[in-house]
């Protein structure tokens, strides 16, 4: 069943009264949460859902869906605290934007089809308690913000490597670790490291 087809209801019907939907007072249309874990719904990421920007949690886990989670998710949902959407088909990489989550404390995208690098700036979330991202497809190294989380979050993913996992990542050059600490960085950091890595080119092209 698809998302938007699986609820028929009159126009006058209030969504505050449907299952796993949470208002905040049941007479403000204003959606705060939607829970509905292992419903069968198929197709892709309810786009929507930009209609409901003052929606704090998300659990679409256990069902169908496919396809990649839009890059401005949290831009269309920037109150977000809980985004859990494990056990579906969702694939694609995850984009750096997700740092634009400032309320997030639990996210989980584990037993999915997610592929590419894990973006560094999840792990600078100041809220972030609860993380998930095993049985995957991630490959690459672990962001350093990240390790302070328990290797089983990030189990399954046969090419991702670095702590705290025990398979160490092949060694890398020194332009790949500059520009690895840069991508995981705010941008107050990210002027400093550069600021630093251009003082010691040029004394090493004075030399």
């Amino acid at each position: 069943m698809r998302f938007l087809d699986s609820w028929v209801f009159p126009p006058t019907s209030n969504i505050c009264n449907f299952a796993g939907i949470t208002c905040l007072h049941p007479n403000d249309s204003r959606v705060y949460g939607i829970s509905l874990p292992g419903s069968g719904f198929t197709g892709e990421f309810p786009r929507g859902l930009d209609k409901c920007s003052s929606l704090t949690t998300l659990d679409l886990s256990q069902n169908e869906l496919s396809g990649s989670i839009p890059p401005n998710v949290c831009s269309i949902l920037p109150y977000l605290v809980a985004f859990d959407i494990h056990e579906n088909s969702f694939s694609g990489s995850i984009d750096t934007s997700f740092n634009n989550c400032t309320y997030l404390n639990n996210l989980d995208l584990s037993q999915n089809r997610f592929s590419g690098p894990i973006p560094g700036q999840i792990g600078v979330l100041p809220r972030l308690t609860k993380f998930d991202v095993s049985n995957n497809q991630f490959s690459g190294p672990i962001p350093s913000s990240l390790t302070t989380f328990d290797s089983s979050v990030f189990a399954s993913n046969p090419v991702l490597c670095g702590q705290p996992l025990r398979n160490e990542c092949p060694r890398r050059s020194w332009q790949s670790e500059v520009l690895e600490a840069i991508r995981g960085s705010s941008p107050i950091l990210i002027f400093s490291s550069l600021s630093s890595f251009l003082i010691v080119l040029s004394l090493i092209l004075a030399i």
